[in-house]
């Protein structure tokens, strides 16, 4: 028995400077996150947005999830980086909440709960560390990023 072979589609959604070289797609104010995803289902293999999504509300957020999981092809992961209040002193927490331009502030259960609402099974969301694909620690410093940032993986299992 043969498998299908893996989409070549790996999509970085929010980008900034952090352009990832090809296979990677870069897209970042020219993909609004908070509308349909012009991909058709299952025919992604990454969804990978870092530092972004706090920047739309959490109904936003969640159809976003939502769409993510529709184009992630069976196995395909689901990589999302956002601020955590968790490790940060006071001082910084506030500033997390109130500057930058954030709609919504995550913490690991709340976005590991939207992404088993959007679909994917609990046993297969987990934290990770910073892998390759990671730029924000190149903004901030790796020490501020290492406090400030939550990174989370879903696998589309069906």
């Amino acid at each position: 028995m043969s498998t299908a072979p893996r989409s070549p589609i790996l999509l970085q959604l929010g980008c900034g400077t952090n352009r990832l070289p090809s296979p990677w797609v870069n897209y970042d104010y020219d993909m609004d996150i908070t509308k349909p995803l012009p991909f058709p289902d299952n025919s992604v293999r990454i969804v990978f947005i870092e530092h972004c999504l706090e920047h739309v509300s959490g109904p936003d957020g969640f159809r976003f999830m939502k769409e993510a999981y529709r184009i992630l092809e069976p196995q395909g992961e689901f990589r999302i980086c956002v601020p955590e209040l968790i490790r940060l002193p006071v001082a910084k927490k506030a500033d997390i909440i109130e500057n930058h331009g954030h709609l919504m502030v995550y913490c690991y259960e709340t976005l590991s709960q939207m992404l088993i609402a959007a679909g994917f099974h609990e046993d297969n969301i987990r934290k990770t560390g910073r892998m390759k694909c990671d730029g924000h620690w190149r903004v901030i410093g790796e020490e501020a990023d290492e406090l400030e940032t939550l990174r989370v993986e879903a696998v589309k299992f069906i």
